[in-house]
This record gives structure tokens, sequence and C-alpha cells, in this order.
């Protein structure tokens, strides 16, 4: 299933973006720190009139050589990374940030940085899991096909073959595209074990979304109900799961950069 995790590579992303025309998108809600975010992709992304992102003109791919970085002899291409830099700009130009501000080339040169070891961590992980053996069979491909399908309310497998084509990805690429997330989250499982928090951890959480709301309700003047414990106890418990389960994915990432060959040539 398409969760939070270690994150998606570049064609799960164009899917979300090439879908943008196909309607809406169900919302997700996450425990935060008002145990209460909804979020929406259409938020994260300028469209055009017709409901689909303009990329062009964001950044100039001849700015850039053709290898981005090579991790452990492997080359991470100029295309994946220019492609999603701009998603990453078009999330920043959905909340005014825009590249003629003052200020933009450091935004620029920050976002570089962060896709540059976005696509370095991911590339690690896959390396390392392939290593040991982590693969995805055709069926668990299939399921997240499915799942995929069905999150982003796309009526038949051949609407989703239209959009893929649409950005000028094959069903194959998209395949071998979640075969790889898959292997690296197995991996990742297997190092990571967050299925449990503390009682005391949920109490202390749920003390500090008390203590917000209770400020809250003095600033606004308006009455506001704050549930029981119990009441948000599974939503809790599965923000600070997901938390955990950031900061070791973290850990686990940096010791594999550090046992890894990387050259970033931006």
């Amino acid at each position: 299933m398409l969760k939070k995790k270690f994150g998606l590579s570049l064609l799960t992303l164009a899917l979300a973006v090439g879908l943008m025309a196909c309607g809406d998108n169900d919302e997700t809600d996450e425990v935060g720190e008002d145990l209460d975010i909804d979020t929406e992709i259409e938020d994260q992304l300028d469209l055009t009139e017709e409901g689909v992102p303009d990329t062009e003109s964001l950044v100039d791919a001849e700015d850039y050589p053709d290898v981005i970085a090579t991790v452990n002899g492997e080359d991470i291409g100029k295309e994946d990374f220019v492609a999603l830099l701009e998603q990453h700009l078009m999330q920043q130009a959905s909340m005014g940030l825009t590249l003629d501000m003052e200020g933009s080339d450091e935004i620029l040169a920050m976002l570089e940085e962060d896709v540059a070891n976005q696509l370095i961590n991911q590339r690690v992980v896959y390396q390392k899991a392939q290593e040991e053996g982590f693969d995805a069979t055709d069926e668990e491909i299939d399921e997240e096909l499915e799942l995929i399908r069905m999150q982003y309310q796309i009526e038949s497998e051949e609407m989703l073959i239209e959009i893929l084509e649409a950005d000028g990805v094959s069903v194959d690429d998209f395949r071998q595209d979640i075969a790889q997330y898959i292997s690296g989250e197995k991996f990742l499982d297997s190092r990571i074990d967050t299925t449990t928090v503390s009682d005391e951890a949920v109490q202390e959480e749920y003390d500090e979304y008390v203590a917000r709301v209770q400020e809250a309700i003095e600033q606004s003047g308006e009455e506001m109900d704050i549930p029981e414990i119990e009441d948000v106890r599974a939503d809790i418990e599965s923000y600070l799961m997901n938390q955990q389960r950031q900061e070791l994915e973290s850990e686990v990432i940096q010791q594999l950069r550090e046992e890894s060959d990387v050259t970033i040539h931006i």
C-alpha cells in the first residue's frame, strides 16, 4: 500500500500528477499537532486549467549534468532529478514561493540538495534490498497496483494505462518502480520494529494536545470539545509509530550512506 514511509519514487509521483484530470482524490487523515490534519494532492500542485501541472520553464534541464550522482557505481540521471525537482518547485509555488522572489536562489539550491539526497537514499536502500534478497512478487505488485487504482479512483486498468502512457511511462516501467518500492520497504521492515508505543508516550502526546487545545480556547474565546484519551488512543499510537519509524529509517539510511560510495555531481 502506498504509505508515507521510505518515500515513493519518481514514477509513482508522476502518476499522482497525471491523475489530477481524472477526479478528486480521497482525503487522508493523519494525527498531527491537532490530531486531525486533512491533506489532498491537489493542494500541493499548481494546476493548469486542464488540471495538469504546468512544469514548463520551472527549471532548465541544461543547467544540470547528465549524471546527477553516482551511487556504488550506479548513475542517477538528470531526467529523474529534474522531474522530481519540478514537483518540489510546484509544491513551493502552491505556498506562494516562486523563483522570481528575493532569496529564490537559496530556495532552489536547498531543493536541489533535497531532491538529490532523496534519489540517493532511495537508491542505497534498493541496492541493499537487492543485496539481501528482498524481491517483490508479481502478486504483491498486482496488489499494489490495485490499491493505487482504488486510492486515486481510477475506474479501470485501461484508464490507468492511459494515464501512465500520457505521462510517457510504460506499464512495465511502472511495475518495476513499484517492485523497487516494495523491495525497499521489505528491507526497511527487516531493520525496523515499530509495532508498539508505550502508554507513557501516548499519555505525553495526549497531554500536549490538550494543552494546545486549551491555549486555543483561551485565545479564541470559543468552546471546543476535548476528546477523552481512549477516543483518540488509536490515532495517537499510529502517529507515534509513524514518527518512530521515520526516525529509525533515517538512522538506517544514514548508515547505508556511510557504507556506500556516493559522488554528487551538482
